[in-house]
């Protein structure tokens, strides 16, 4: 079974990084990233960190996980926010 974790981001470069180096990668079969048209630089950490990007057609939180789940590949889908408040370990 393949499992795909969603993260919606909208100008998360600054937790982004911690945020995914919590994340246990040995059981996903991806990572991908739905940014919300950033002004900084989520798109390229969130790249350089391995994750698949996708710039979201439209906006909002719902059109980023609606998009996301369009794009995922896996048989599971997960979805976590960018910004810590989840723990991805639980």
């Amino acid at each position: 079974m393949k499992a795909s974790l969603i993260i919606p981001t909208l100008n998360e470069a600054e937790v982004l990084k911690k945020t995914l180096a919590l994340v246990p990668r040995n059981v996903l079969h991806e990572i991908i990233v739905v940014d919300g048209h950033s002004q900084d630089d989520t798109r390229e950490i969130a790249k350089r960190l391995g994750c698949v990007v996708y710039l979201q057609p439209r906006r909002g939180y719902g059109d980023a996980v609606r998009f996301g789940v369009a794009k995922a590949k896996g048989d599971v889908v997960i979805f976590m926010d960018a910004d810590g408040s989840q723990d991805p370990k639980a």
